[in-house]
């Protein structure tokens, strides 16, 4: 193992994109693989895990999302609307 395939956990959240503050409380829900301490109050995560899970979760070939992929369906956000059954007549 090399010194580089250990992050900090700003590093984690950076590469998330998430604050610190949520980066804790997906390790606390299991959500996220677990950091390693190598002493002291530090946390590290194994890189190579990290780039895996992020993979995994986003169905991704790499971890930077930029391989060819056709865009996502876009969903439309709020309630569910009903079939429309207006025909267009008025009448």
């Amino acid at each position: 193992m090399h010194e580089t395939d250990l992050i900090t956990r700003h590093e984690a959240a950076e590469i998330l994109r998430v604050s610190l503050r949520t980066l804790d409380a997906l390790i606390e829900r299991g959500r996220v693989p677990r950091p390693i301490s190598l002493g002291g109050r530090r946390l590290y995560f194994h890189r190579e895990q990290l780039d895996a899970w992020i993979r995994n979760q986003f169905g991704l070939a790499d971890p930077t999302g930029l391989s060819e992929q056709p865009p996502a369906e876009k969903r439309r956000r709020g309630r569910p609307r009903k079939a429309s059954t207006d025909t267009g007549d008025n009448g």
